[in-house]
């Protein structure tokens, strides 16, 4: 029935796009970015009732306007209001205007939201209509079209919820039909904000994520043992009830850290305003009877105690509680001041919260009779229903309910639990809808005592598995915060799994598939990842491919790290270090040693190689690597001696291959769907029929469970890779090389101007910099040495022949030596230690050597050294300058400090075009890198016989045009030199074109023509073909600018002014290519505005300074860089400094607000335990100094107003021992005469042993309790003593003290009771 209604209303939609919309033309798409295909699935969540996808998309252009049709000016307001929250969401990523602005009806081009009140819409449903032309959203209720705009938001690439503008990218939405409804009305989620307490800013940046999914209600757990977190204002019976903030909000779970507060009733407002604009209802709990011990300890009226305070039961009832138990305590149910001080609650709550649900608790209330229980429930709710609230109850709340019109019960159960009979429900079943329950074993934060929640079980549920429909108001996942303290915490355990509980409140169960869910919900990544949402990125949605390599070039400790990749292995039992095939290797025993790496199976295609050296065993089988479905093996089963795959509980197959013993081999296996091949030293050898995943959780043992055989390997193993794909052969091959080898050749440029990481011309071999700046290189940019600063390569030495060179601009040494690039056992120095000032090498404990040259400083030179048996040589520009007879390993792990433990010789400098070779390159080879910049090149003979040939045109035309005349002028200067270099020519040459071309008047297209021609071929003749040296960004806009020039001449209806500003254009781009551009000031002046960046000025003006300094450092490093940028950038550098702004005063109110309660406390300080204040008037003497401080800054209020709140929160007040006076004094009151001599003992022991509390005022609360019941019972104990016909009968009943202590054995075995029946509370 419902889905026919929907299609109706889909039908109706379509009619009436039909009949509305104009003729109009197409929007055009953007022309600089790609245009995205039609998807052919809707990836929205929740999944809307109905949908058909058709061909094409709309693409939301620059002038999109979000239009408003509505007949009813309130209905039109509301619309706008969503109108512009979504554009807000819009503008921000796609930089549109998108002006929110009401019509009588759609339009092309426009996002249009349509109020059709008679449309036959249900309140919460819509429909929406995307065509090629416009997009329509209508419902029949402005919450419709809310939740039709966040289905069209997700229909969107994920980039529309980017917070800064995004560019290349099209805004299209697929072409569709959608009609749309929920299955239930209520989808909630309920925030535990007492447990840990959120702020406001905190909950309003949940709401907008809830929103997004159509969840419509938010229920905030708000009273509890740990906190009351709602502001209640004024007094009853003369207390305050103000102390529900002052002692009631002062704590909370102490789990991952206390985390305090309360929102006051404007904040509760503000919330409440911000989520009924999403469309959100904020529902408040106030949890009773029990769940009460923050109210019971703050307001003494609660209790009828002598004190005022509740029943301790073995808790510190001065104060709320920080840990986990629950059922411990009960608001007295048979009070009035209880009830009035619930309806006083419930009356200011009414004022401020719309909603028309309240929620009152009554879960897990232990210690409360069941006939209190009923009464009490009963009576809150008529108070509830008093001030036009539906009361809502947790379970128990079902069967204690008298009468249930009207009320709603929260389904909490597990298992197989079901609804009873005539109640109404909120359905949130703790085993797969509690939030707070662990995903599995390994997750950082929650509980399990309901059961791991995983995002499937979590989502593969439905509401009618407990019961009727028709009972069920809707459905609600919780999150409880006893472990939860942080947005981080937050968002781990509410992402993804609240994305399925919206899609079970509002999909019906036949439309839901976890298969087709899990598809649809690993396209929202990007969404929440944009948003800043930390979710659990589950691997059973999100599959991380497996891709990592572990050199096993640690050499010592239990840990092995990947060089790449996410995982460590860790050795267990015989697991030593060796030598290895490169560096150091892992040797296995054969009998008890592995490495656990805890990576998963690898799915679908994959590749394992590992280098291996085999030794003889005893044993008959040998895993090389296993997983969770099966191994690779050295050693097949049953002493077969062959390489081998087993497939657990399924097979063991063997390759036709047996690893000989005491030499390093290299194996590789990959698998796919066709089975597994084997690859050894980097050539195919077999192939087996098995289908597996590659396995990659231990090296040398199996991880499986049950087998008999271990198979423990012997040997050793070296330099594990794991990928997710089938490598090729030549990929194989490339597996067996060093992992900390760079082949023949690494060459760096250091082009890249930013970043924290280097990468060589192969794209393969990166560095890392720690403390290392970006500069002005010798060509592009460089890297800049501060004398506190290095780069890791990370790569091996180069032994026997070797080259390093390197472009070096030396600065002052700092320390005693400068290092240019380093090992752990050989160095090469720019300033060879002790300060020599020359350059040298040193093989580390051995010696120090030093050539004889010195690096000037403050200029670039080039210098290479070349290592061979021979010795050491040192090249400076290219040409040999000295040698030594010393030979060292060539270095090149490290640039700029020495490689050891303590790091030393830090380089003061800059360093640019770094190259490595593991061979010795000749003289000729070494000077060829170099490439030592020349002066400017003569002239060729043919640039100046084009440039006389134009001059003497240009003299034929006999202009008296100034311009002319001075072009003619400076370019028979130029020919009058001896030897002209290039650049004078070709300048002299365009700046004479240009020239006469502003003299021709005819406008002679065929005479322009041919001279832009002339320009062109001149340019490609004699600039074009050779431009070595030259910057290659200006290189190519002179190719773009002749391309252009070239292709107006070919035109044949190019214009006069056409053909002009084309050669405009060219001799504009010709002669930047020589432009000088001097960057000093600049650099000076980023300099100077680094030094206002620790500044006290605020975050946004500190924000804007950056982004100017980032932008100017760009403009410093970029060769091709304009004196017009490079203007640009010191003007606007400049504003951003002068526009720095003074940060705001120091916060003190908290401070201040500690004092006030430590200055309250003090003035009672005989009521407190001794011990637990002693040094509290000292702490409130150093705060009251920092408050007093004028200068204090914020760290130091901050950590004072910490340091108080923690004194004043572990004072303890004294222990009543009222109790323990009283039953001393009645039992020395007693006539002992005839009782037996032991019994009597015994008492008098327990009166003298207990009587010493009362002297003590250290002594606990629980102590005293104890005291009481001790000599309570010594009382009971009492052996009455009659002598009959010459015997003695000891009489078991103290039937006078049993009747004189009636009551007060009650009161006892009520506290003994209570303490008994603290029991776990659901959650726990």
């Amino acid at each position: 029935m419902k889905k026919q209604k929907l299609l109706a209303c889909l039908t109706a939609l379509c009619m009436t796009v039909t009949a509305f919309a104009p003729i109009a033309q197409p929007v055009q798409a953007q022309t600089d970015v790609e245009t995205a295909e039609a998807s052919s699935t809707l990836n929205v969540i929740p999944k809307p009732s109905e949908y058909t996808m058709n061909e094409g998309t709309f693409t939301l252009g620059a002038d999109a306007e979000i239009a408003v049709i509505a007949e009813d000016d309130g209905a039109a307001a509301e619309l706008t209001n969503t109108g512009e929250y979504i554009a807000e969401v819009f503008r921000v990523s796609t930089g549109y205007e998108l002006p929110v602005v009401e019509k009588t009806e759609p339009e092309n081009g426009d996002i249009t939201l349509r109020l059709n009140p008679d449309g036959g819409y249900a309140e919460q449903a819509y429909a929406i209509d995307v065509t090629t032309d416009q997009v329509i959203i209508e419902a029949g209720a402005p919450v419709g079209i809310f939740y039709g705009v966040q289905t069209l938001r997700q229909m969107l690439p994920a980039d529309i919820e980017s917070e800064e503008l995004v560019s290349g990218t099209a805004w299209t939405i697929p072409c569709a039909q959608i009609a749309d409804e929920p299955e239930y009305g209520l989808r909630s989620m309920m925030l535990d904000v007492t447990r840990h307490f959120f702020t406001v800013d905190q909950v309003k940046r949940q709401l907008d994520m809830l929103s997004q999914y159509k969840i419509n209600t938010l229920h905030m757990h708000m009273s509890d043992d740990q906190g009351w977190r709602l502001e209640i204002k004024g007094e009853m019976y003369g207390e305050s009830l103000d102390k529900l903030r002052t002692i009631g909000a002062q704590t909370s779970c102490n789990t991952n850290g206390i985390r305090a507060g309360q929102y006051t009733q404007e904040e509760f407002k503000e919330i409440v305003a911000y989520a009924n604009e999403r469309y959100i209802q904020i529902v408040p709990e106030f949890d009773m009877p029990s769940h009460a011990w923050a109210a019971l300890v703050s307001l003494s009226f609660l209790n009828s105690t002598e004190d005022g305070r509740p029943p301790a039961n073995g808790y510190d009832n001065t104060r709320p509680y920080e840990g986990w138990d629950v059922g411990f305590n009960s608001l007295e149910c048979r009070n009035e001041k209880t009830y009035e001080f619930i309806d006083e609650v419930f009356r200011q709550v009414s004022e401020i919260s719309p909603s028309k649900y309240i929620h009152i608790g009554g879960d897990e209330a232990h210690v409360t009779s069941h006939d209190d229980y009923v009464y009490f429930m009963n009576r809150v709710t008529e108070i509830a229903k008093k001030y036009g609230k539906t009361p809502i109850g947790w379970q128990n709340y079902d069967t204690a309910v008298e009468d249930p019109e009207g009320t709603v019960t929260q389904f909490w159960s597990t298992g197989n639990a079901k609804f009873e009979e005539g109640i109404n429900y909120v359905v949130s079943p703790a085993d797969h809808a509690y939030m707070d329950m662990k995903y599995d074993s390994d997750c950082p934060y929650g509980l399990e005592w309901a059961t791991h929640n995983p995002v499937d079980d979590s989502y593969n549920w439905d509401p009618t598995d407990y019961g009727s429909k028709d009972q069920i108001v809707g459905v609600e996942t919780c999150l409880f915060t006893e472990t939860i303290a942080t947005d981080e915490a937050l968002d781990y355990m509410i992402y993804p799994r609240v994305l399925g509980h919206a899609e079970i409140g509002w999909t019906a169960k036949e439309d839901r598939s976890w298969d087709e869910y899990k598809t649809r919900l690993a396209t929202h990544d990007e969404r929440l990842e944009l948003q800043g949402i930390g979710y659990k990125r589950d691997a059973m949605i999100w599959y991380n491919p497996v891709n990592f390599r572990m050199p096993m070039d640690e050499g010592s400790g239990t840990t092995i790290d990947a060089a790449s990749g996410p995982y460590s292995g860790t050795m267990n039992g015989g697991v030593s270090w060796t030598e290895g095939k490169y560096g150091t290797a892992l040797h296995l025993d054969g009998t008890s040693g592995y490495i656990d790496i805890g990576a998963p199976d690898v799915q679908d295609e994959w590749t394992i190689g590992m280098w291996v050296n085999r030794e003889a065993a005893e044993g008959n089988n040998a895993a090389l690597i296993s997983g969770t479905q099966g191994e690779l093996k050295i050693e097949q089963y049953k002493d077969t001696k062959k390489v081998g795959v087993t497939k657990y509980g399924e097979v063991d197959a063997a390759f036709d291959y047996e690893l000989p013993e005491g030499e390093w081999v290299h194996l590789t296996f990959t698998g796919n769907s066709e089975g597994v091949n084997l690859y050894v030293n980097g050539e195919y050898s077999g192939h087996l029929d098995v289908v597996m995943n590659g396995p990659a959780s231990r090296i040398g043992a199996n991880s499986a469970s049950g087998l008999a055989d271990m198979g423990y390997m012997k040997g050793s193993a070296d330099d594990l890779q794991i990928y997710n794909s089938v490598l090729s052969e030549e990929e194989i091959a490339e597996m067996m090389e060093d992992p900390y080898g760079f082949g023949e050749e690494a060459y760096w440029t250091m082009n890249e101007g930013e970043g924290e990481t280097i990468t060589d011309e192969s794209g393969q071999n990166t560095g890392t910099l720690t403390n290392v700046g970006w500069g002005e290189g010798q060509e592009g940019s460089a890297l800049q040495f501060s004398g506190e600063g290095y780069v890791d390569l990370g790569y091996r030495d180069a032994i026997g022949d070797w080259t390093i060179g390197m472009w070096v601009k030396a600065g002052d040494t700092v320390g005693t030596n400068a290092v240019l690039v380093s090992s752990s056992v050989s160095e090469i120095k720019l300033d060879q230690w002790n300060k020599t000032g020359k350059v040298g090498i040193t093989e580390a404990g051995v010696a120090d050597y030093t050539f004889d040259y010195s690096a000037p400083k403050g200029e670039w030179v080039h210098l290479t050294f070349v290592g061979d048996s021979n010795g050491t040589t040192l090249y400076v520009n290219g040409e040999e300058q000295d040698h030594l007879d010393a030979t060292i390993d060539g270095p090149m792990y490290r640039l700029g400090a020495s490689s050891g433990s303590s790091i030393t010789g830090y380089l003061n400098g800059s360093l640019d075009d770094v190259r490595f070779y593991t061979r010795a390159l000749s003289a000729d080879e070494v000077a060829e890198i170099a490439q030592v910049p020349t002066d400017d090149e003569t002239a060729s003979e043919a640039a100046i016989a084009a440039l006389q040939t134009m001059v003497d045109k240009a003299v034929a035309l006999g202009s008296d045009d100034e311009a002319l005349n001075a072009a003619i002028a400076n370019a028979q200067a130029v020919l009058a030199k001896e030897a002209p270099t290039a650049t004078e020519v070709v300048t002299a040459l365009l700046d004479l074109s240009e020239a006469m071309q502003a003299l021709n008047t005819d406008e002679s297209t065929d005479a322009l023509r041919a001279d832009v021609q002339a320009t062109i071929d001149f340019i490609n003749e004699n600039i074009l073909n050779d431009v070595e040296g030259l910057r290659p960004g200006k290189v190519q806009a002179l190719r773009d600018a002749v391309q252009a020039a070239q292709d107006v001449v070919n035109d044949p209806d190019a214009t006069a002014d056409a053909l002009k500003a084309a050669n405009k254009a060219m001799s504009k781009a010709a002669q930047e290519l020589w432009e000088i551009v001097t960057k000093a000031e600049l650099e000076a002046l980023i300099e100077a505005a680094n030094g206002y960046l620790d500044g006290d000025y605020t975050a946004e003006s500190l924000e804007a300074l950056q982004a100017a300094i980032t932008a100017a450092q760009a403009v410093a490093i970029n060769d091709d860089a304009t004196t017009a940028e490079v203007t640009e950038a010191i003007t606007n550098l400049s504003n951003a400094i002068a526009g720095l702004a003074e940060e705001a005063g120091v916060d003190k109110s908290a401070l201040a607000y500690e004092i006030e309660l430590v200055n309250e406390m003090l003035a009672n300080i005989d009521n407190y335990v001794p011990s637990s204040v002693e040094g509290l008037a000292d702490k409130l003497a150093s705060a009251q100094q920092v408050y007093d401080d004028a200068n204090a800054a914020q760290d130091a209020v901050d950590a004072a107003t910490q340091a108080l709140r923690e004194a004043r929160l572990s004072a303890r007040t004294k222990a009543d021992v009222s109790a323990l006076e009283e039953i001393i004094a009645y039992a020395n009151s007693l006539d002992l005469s005839g009782y037996s001599r032991a019994s009597v003992a015994a008492l008098n022991q327990a009166i003298a042993q207990n009587k010493l509390l009362l002297s003590d005022p250290e002594v606990s609360q629980d102590k005293v309790d104890a005291a009481v019941t001790e000599i309570q019972n010594a009382i009971d104990a009492l052996e009455l003593v009659s002598e009959t016909a010459g015997s003695t009968t000891a009489d078991s009943t103290n039937t006078a003290a049993a009747s004189t202590m009636g009551m007060m054995a009650a009161l006892m075995a009520a506290a003994s009771t209570a303490a008994a029946m603290a029991y776990r509370r659901k959650r726990s």
